[in-house]
Parts: C-alpha cells; sequence; structure tokens
C-alpha cells in the first residue's frame, strides 16, 4: 500500500489491472488471516462505489479464475464435477447428475456460488442460474418417525389423569 487510503481499484490497477481469465466475483479478501468472501465484480465496474474499500497494512486480494466446472454433492444419483455452461439453472444441472435420489429433499438444498454467498431453493418459482464456479449441495430427506397410536393414547392418558389429579387436589385442598 502506498498510502492509508488506498482502494481495491488502486491496487489492482497497480498491479497491472485484471488479466483475461480473471474472475472477479470468485474473489476474496484476506485479511487476520481469515478469508472473506467477495466480489469485486460490481467495485472493478464501479469504482466509485460504496462496495470499493480502503485496504488496510496485511491484506491480500485473491482474484479467482473462470473454472468452467460446476460442483453437485449430496442426494443426486451422479455426484461430481460438470462442465459449466452458460444460461444453465438448478434443474437443468440436477439433471445432468441423473436427477434426485430417492433420500432427496429439494427443500434443503442449497447453491453456493463463487464469491461465498449462497441461495436456498424454492419449492416453487423458477430455478436458480448456476454460475461458473458454483456448488450445488442437495440436501438429504430427515427420517419421519413412526407413528405409534398406543403410544400416542398412553401419553395423552397419562397427560389427562395428571391433570385430572391435579384438579382434585386443588378442590379438596380449598374445602
Amino acid at each position: 500500500l502506498t498510502s492509508s487510503n488506498d482502494l481495491v481499484t488502486d491496487l489492482i490497477d497497480r498491479a497491472g489491472g485484471l488479466l483475461s481469465n480473471s474472475y472477479p466475483l470468485a474473489s476474496k479478501l484476506v485479511r487476520d488471516n481469515k478469508i472473506i468472501n467477495l466480489s469485486f465484480k460490481e467495485i472493478i465496474r464501479f469504482p466509485s462505489s460504496k462496495k470499493n474499500f480502503t485496504l488496510i497494512d496485511g491484506d491480500s486480494l485473491v482474484i479467482g479464475v473462470k473454472t468452467n466446472m460446476v460442483k453437485i454433492e449430496g442426494e443426486v444419483n451422479s455426484p461430481g464435477n460438470y462442465q459449466y455452461f452458460n444460461g444453465k439453472r438448478f434443474n437443468d444441472y440436477i439433471d445432468l447428475a441423473g436427477g434426485f435420489t430417492r433420500d432427496a429433499s429439494k427443500s434443503s438444498s442449497y447453491v453456493s456460488y463463487p464469491n461465498g454467498k449462497s441461495k436456498k431453493i424454492k419449492l416453487i418459482g423458477l430455478s436458480p442460474e448456476i454460475l461458473d464456479g458454483s456448488i450445488i449441495y442437495v440436501g438429504k430427506k430427515q427420517e419421519a418417525e413412526v407413528f405409534s397410536f398406543t403410544e400416542f393414547v398412553t401419553t395423552y392418558t397419562s397427560i389427562w389423569a395428571d391433570i385430572t389429579q391435579a384438579w382434585l387436589m386443588i378442590n379438596l385442598a380449598t374445602r
């Protein structure tokens, strides 16, 4: 850093700018040995925006590169790494991975984007667009407890017996 007012774009400009294969969306700031996921895409596009922040001594900027891959994990028939296709959505990648398994839970699925943000999959509506370097995670259904009528009746009866006993004791104590 050359001054205490150096911004992200100042450092990138001094370094000669971004390379042609740079992927500002997959960028990270390392501060105090902590990785902070963020996107430099808007900062670079609009250097005068409020998102362009001041760097402090010891900060490191890591600008990612496009991987041309999307990783799919969890309850799909063929989890793994898949080629990135521009404009494809969550459902398209699930189809590429052979679809959901029997134990899959769409409601507990999400996409983790290269800038560290994530988006939960909604049951209704358009499936989210997938970006280069995203990770799709398909969750597993929670195991449902089998309903036991006998256990229900036993618990219900026990509760009513306790309430009746308390009511009788209160009535006897007030006489």
